[in-house]
Parts: C-alpha cells; structure tokens; sequence
C-alpha cells in the first residue's frame, strides 16, 4: 500500500470534483469512542442491523481534503450531525490550530466548538491511525466502459411491513 500515492491520488481526485469519500472506524471499545468522541461501526444497534443484513458501516463524509502550512488535513462529517473528534485539530485543540492555518481553512475553532453539528477535522496521519476504509465513488465519465442497473422495490411487498422493515428488506 504506497500511503504517498494514496493521499496525491484522493487530494487530486477530491479537489477537482471527480470523486465522493467517505471513511469508516473500526469496531471501537467504549472507552476509546468516549476519549476519541467518535460512533464505532459496530455499536449495539448496528450489531443488530449487521445480524439483519449481513454487512453495515457507518461512514463519515469527508467534506474537504487540503494541504496546507505543510499540513495534510480532512474534513469529514459523522452522519448522525453529532459527536466532534477530539483528538488532533479538534475544536478543542488549541496547540495545532495555528492563526495563519485557522485563516487559510476559513475556519475558527472556538465556533465549531459551541455548535456540535458532527463536522470536525482531523490529520491525515490520525485519519490512517484511527479509520480503518475509505471508500471512494468515482465519476463514472472517468472510465471507457459503462453498465447502468435498474432496480425498484415493490411496494405491494411492503404495504404490511413497518417502515423499518421497508427500509432495511431488499434495498437495492
């Protein structure tokens, strides 16, 4: 895995709109989500949703990659609109955030800390430590060769069922 080739390949990719990332945390202990503020892929319900469905995972949007003042930094968006990292340029990281860096990203820490509204940045270096996949959507005007799929849910199958069961049952 070339990590070099991997951060160019996204930083590129992402900031000339071809593709969409999100992120994923491994099934974390209690005490780490709490230190680290962050929802692990595998908590009691999503236990019971990966015994329902046979696959689950909670990913968090990255928003924007940046290079900046030498630094490699995302910023991701944790689906539920709740819960800041709070590790390494955090809101509450009053060490990194450096003037010229804060201005640069058009970003004041001491906002986004009033306001949990589940967007927060985090380091390239963290990100690797503490996300264990990225997934990657590319524009599909990038490749030669394309296959569309349709599908649909029929709804008669449903008209019994409650909606999370509609929402869970054959979801294409």
């Amino acid at each position: 895995f070339n990590l070099e080739g991997h951060w160019k390949r996204v930083y590129e990719a992402h900031r000339n709109g071809r593709c969409l990332v999100t992120v994923a945390t491994p099934e974390l202990d209690t005490d780490k989500q709490n230190r680290l503020n962050l929802i692990s892929a595998h908590g009691p319900v999503q236990s019971f949703l990966l015994c329902f469905l046979g696959v689950f995972f909670l990913a968090y949007a990255v928003l924007r990659v940046e290079e900046v003042c030498g630094r490699r930094l995302l910023q991701l968006k944790n689906p539920w609109t709740r819960q800041q990292w709070t590790g390494e340029f955090s809101a509450s990281d009053t060490t990194n955030w450096t003037p010229e860096l804060r201005e640069k990203l058009d970003y004041n820490p001491q906002l986004a800390s009033t306001f949990d509204n589940g967007i927060f940045w985090i380091s390239w270096e963290a990100l690797k430590e503490t996300f264990h996949v990225m997934y990657i959507s590319w524009d599909p005007s990038l490749f030669p060769y394309h296959v569309t799929l349709h599908d649909h849910w029929p709804l008669r199958k449903f008209q019994t069922e409650s909606l999370e069961a509609i929402a869970l049952h054959s979801n294409p």
